[in-house]
């Protein structure tokens, strides 16, 4: 899966940053992190992203079918269309997305007794950060979506000459439409899929730790 290969990126980088740098300043180390781990990813995210638009909006029936026009017509270069935007849209996005959800963890483990998070915990974690971070990030959603979609009108000038077109034509309220829709989605998405993710990953921990006593004992 695309987010896999971010997730993926930010787990090890944030584990080598543990044992290497100093503690006091791991929240600010984990935001940067995220925003790196987004970039490293964004070969295939962005791609992944273009097709996604192009199928919505109904220019094509299917992501085939846009894979092989989108290749007849510009290439490989063609599903990077708009990338500047999704970099400005997505690096601020998982810098909060990761970044402030970990530091949520680590409030709720600061003023938990038992040193452990509960579930609840995890999954309001999770919903604060899915609101806030698409809350704050939806103007920056909106051009991103339409140098996209709309590549051919706005994508000449890039991310800066899509804004101000956008303002110039229809207002600065122009650049928070679908906040709430973006809102409502991304909250009980990323309630779920984060702490999912921190599951799985105490899961695979779990099991890696049995092996090796197994093997110790063997």
């Amino acid at each position: 899966h695309r987010r896999s290969l971010k997730f993926a990126s930010y787990e090890v980088m944030k584990a080598w940053a543990q044992r290497n740098l100093p503690k006091e300043h791991s929240t600010t180390i984990n935001y940067l992190l995220a925003g790196v781990a987004f970039l490293l990813s964004s070969v295939v995210l962005v791609p992944g992203e273009f097709l996604k638009q192009q199928v919505q909006a109904t220019h094509f029936e299917s992501v085939l079918q846009a894979v092989q026009s989108t290749m007849a017509t510009n290439g490989i270069s063609g599903f990077f269309a708009g990338y500047d935007g999704c970099c400005l849209r997505d690096i601020p996005y998982t810098m909060l997305e990761l970044g402030l959800y970990d530091q949520l963890k680590s409030f709720y483990l600061n003023n938990n007794n038992n040193n452990k998070l509960q579930p609840w915990e995890e999954i309001l974690a999770g919903a604060l950060t899915g609101g806030l971070a698409g809350y704050v990030t939806t103007p920056l959603d909106t051009i991103k979506t339409k140098l996209m979609v709309d590549h051919q009108h706005y994508g000449g000038g890039g991310f800066l000459t899509c804004l101000t077109s956008t303002i110039h034509d229809h207002g600065w309220s122009a650049l928070m439409a679908g906040s709430v829709a973006r809102v409502l989605w991304l909250v009980p998405f990323t309630a779920l899929y984060l702490p999912l993710f921190d599951a799985l990953k105490r899961q695979l921990i779990n099991n890696s730790n049995n092996n090796n006593n197994t093997q110790q004992t063997g």
